[in-house]
């Protein structure tokens, strides 16, 4: 007999359910199965898995009743949500790439914290993240104007410009911080680079057709003069990081001709 375990199992398909979910065990028997077998020797090994867990923590502490959403790409999310000891675990998950959100309380000043992860098959994961809280939040109108979202990083945005998820209403502002060192978002990809600055910027994964336009004040970082770095944005429905082009050092500015495609996780990137 086939059977599967799903954790807090809700249909994506590119849109999110605000409602959450009831975190019950779902199993599931194909319609025309009966369970038997000619012989032992019939009987498919278990599908393999892999299992995440760890804690989510604001300033250090412990962040209690958190949403925790893991999706595959174009597909299904489990969800969780964080104990009173800010811990969360998600077992049995499909080996693949994965969409790793901790749904950010705007209204209590916190951005939403992601990041693309990839799970091996028998993985056993330990993922702690830590929220932020934004650095900079501000109103916005319907015409475009250039706001800090997290220090250093300026973006050109408004209302006009951003379009929600599906079942996301629209909103009038945007927000952002720019994560310490030590909380940067875990990089599955090494091959992209070393990450040496990286951001959370809300509303969170509203996309931008037009792109939004974007640079660094170097006198946050102190890159070198005259270096080449990548920029990445964390792509929910691919659930990967999405190349947004190169950047240059030009004394205090570091900018290039890409645009942002969506309000998300920004990393800069050396690729060296």
């Amino acid at each position: 007999m086939r059977m599967w375990l799903v954790l807090g199992l809700v249909a994506c398909g590119g849109t999110k359910d605000p409602a959450g979910d009831s975190g019950t065990t779902v199993t599931d028997t194909p319609s025309g199965d009966t369970g038997t077998t000619d012989s032992p020797t019939d009987t498919a090994p278990p599908a393999p898995t892999a299992d995440i867990a760890g804690t989510i923590t604001l300033d250090g502490a412990p962040v209690s009743g958190a949403m925790i959403r893991c999706c595959l790409p174009h597909g299904l999310c489990y969800n969780a949500t964080t104990e009173g000891n800010g811990t969360y675990s998600l077992p049995g998950l499909p080996p693949s790439n994965y969409a790793f959100e901790v749904v950010g309380d705007h209204s209590a000043g916190q951005a939403t914290a992601f990041a693309p992860i990839l799970l091996g098959e028998d993985e056993d994961r330990t993922l702690d993240l830590a929220v932020q809280s934004y650095e900079h939040n501000h109103t916005i109108s319907a015409a475009a104007a250039e706001w800090q979202l997290g220090e250093g990083l300026y973006v050109t945005v408004g209302t006009d410009d951003l379009t929600p998820p599906d079942f996301v209403d629209p909103v009038d502002y945007a927000a952002g911080v720019r994560i310490p060192d030590a909380d940067f978002p875990p990089m599955d990809w090494p091959e992209l680079g070393t990450v040496v600055a990286a951001w959370y910027i809300d509303p969170f994964d509203f996309h931008a057709a037009s792109g939004l336009p974007f640079w660094i004040d170097n006198s946050v970082l102190a890159l070198p003069d005259g270096e080449t770095y990548k920029v990445y944005v964390g792509e929910y429905l691919e659930a990967e990081w999405t190349e947004v082009g190169d950047v240059t050092v030009s004394g205090s500015t570091i900018s290039g001709s890409g645009t942002l495609p969506l309000m998300s996780a920004i990393i800069l990137v050396d690729p060296a």
